[in-house]
């Protein structure tokens, strides 16, 4: 028993990094990364000439300055390899339309499927995007999307439409870039890591022409059927896809059965559940969308092609290593304190055989220890969304499931599990 609690102690306590060195998420040598993000600011604020506006300057130190922090927050993942690949297919799809804007691709562990253009050449490329495609092709077209957003200098156009900033506004900005230039950027990292991405939203219309100037760029290249298939896969793609008896057959084992009491839906909470009512959660859980990349199926029509009768089997693969962006993605759920969403993401991949389940079964079997945990740090809720947060029957099993199970039996699963799936 004493056994037991150390390791269910550590599975808690331990964050969940697949390199030990944790060298996956920062570059080799930040000083000379920096510098160049510094050279991208200055020749953008340059371009302008002697009148630039004052927005424009708040903007582009906003952006060097998000980006900073979102090195340091660790919220990148530098994998040569990866990134080595997707420049590869971006200079193909460049010199193919005579274009010569050198790339800053960052690889973001976000689970999400998206990608931006921040201009000047700087795109961010999201680790989920990579799960939700099905093809090389796919990708390219993705990547000659953003890459018309930078051409058609979208962001400027958005730049144009903001108030200037007040004089106050100005004065923090430059006592935030002293300060990061003195002391860093660990006290300050967490307020500052998600600034990059305020206003990155592109409109509608904005999006049609980055489908249609995109679709183009892709015709001069061997990726030229890519468009509406990579539209039609973000589309449908669904990224917990777990059903309810998968989940049930995952879950129970020889000595622990699944109590299918447990993860019905009750109208009031008693007994052994824990937090609030699931209808008083739904203001605080907000659902993740692809609203960054709107109306995707009326898109791919507009790309005049038929993406139902695509064949992407006849595609290239992408040449990625598969296994490790999915456990990235494991990991980087827990790391942004979202147990549930790691545990379903982790069943999924269990019912697929994964090359090394014992990583999937540690990630399942700490996220529990995490929940029940949560129970007597009274802060459940913040860590378990409603029900109704999710689509599929197997995300909404999970959420009931540990809401209607007293807190010994959570504790007789974790136990069981560790027994049988990490020994």
């Amino acid at each position: 028993m004493l056994h037991q609690l150390s390791r269910l102690i550590l599975l808690i306590c331990i964050p969940f990094h697949l390199n030990a060195s944790d060298s996956l998420y920062l570059p080799d040598d930040t000083t000379a990364l920096f510098a160049s993000l510094d050279r991208i600011e200055k020749s953008s604020i340059a371009s302008y000439g002697n009148d630039i506006l004052p927005k424009y300057v708040e903007y582009y130190e906003r952006r060097t300055d998000g980006l900073i922090g979102n090195i340091l927050a660790e919220d990148f993942i530098f994998d040569d390899k990866l990134i080595s690949y997707l420049i590869g297919i971006y200079s193909e799809i460049a010199r193919a339309n005579h274009i010569d804007t050198e790339p800053f691709i960052l690889v973001s562990r976000s689970p999400i499927p998206n990608a931006a253009s921040l201009g000047d050449g700087i795109f961010i490329i999201n680790l989920g995007l990579f799960n939700s495609l099905e093809s090389e092709e796919e990708l390219a077209f993705v990547i000659a999307h953003e890459l018309a957003h930078d051409q058609l200098r979208h962001i400027n156009q958005r730049l144009e439409s903001l108030p200037d900033p007040p004089e106050s506004a100005k004065k923090e900005r430059r006592r935030i870039r002293r300060l990061i230039r003195r002391e860093g950027l660990n006290s300050l990292k967490e307020s500052m890591r998600n600034e990059v991405y305020r206003g990155r939203r592109h409109s509608r219309a904005n999006e049609f022409e980055a489908d249609s100037i995109g679709h183009i760029y892709i015709q001069n290249t061997r990726f030229a059927e890519g468009g509406s298939s990579a539209l039609m896969s973000l589309h449908t793609f669904e990224m917990f896809d777990l059903k309810e008896s998968e989940l049930l057959e995952i879950l129970s084992t020889k000595s622990f059965t699944i109590d299918k009491t447990w993860i019905k839906p009750k109208k009031k909470m008693f007994g052994g559940s824990f937090g609030s009512s699931e209808e008083s959660q739904d203001s605080f859980w907000q659902k993740d969308s692809l609203a960054t990349h709107p109306d995707a199926e009326i898109r791919a029509e507009k790309l005049s092609v038929d993406a139902s009768g695509s064949e992407t089997s006849q595609f290239n693969p992408i040449r990625i290593d598969r296994d490790l962006i999915e456990k990235e993605i494991s990991a980087d759920f827990v790391r942004r304190k979202l147990p549930i969403h790691a545990i379903i993401w982790s069943l999924d991949r269990m019912k697929m055989a994964p090359n090394d389940p014992a990583f999937y079964w540690s990630v399942i079997v700490s996220q529990l220890a995490v929940i029940q945990n949560s129970i007597s740090e009274h802060d459940f809720d913040d860590l378990v969304p409603p029900s109704s947060y999710f689509d599929s029957s197997g995300g909404k099993a999970i959420c009931r499931l540990v809401r209607n199970m007293s807190k010994s039996e959570l504790g007789n699963l974790i136990a069981t599990l560790s027994n049988e799936k990490l020994e």
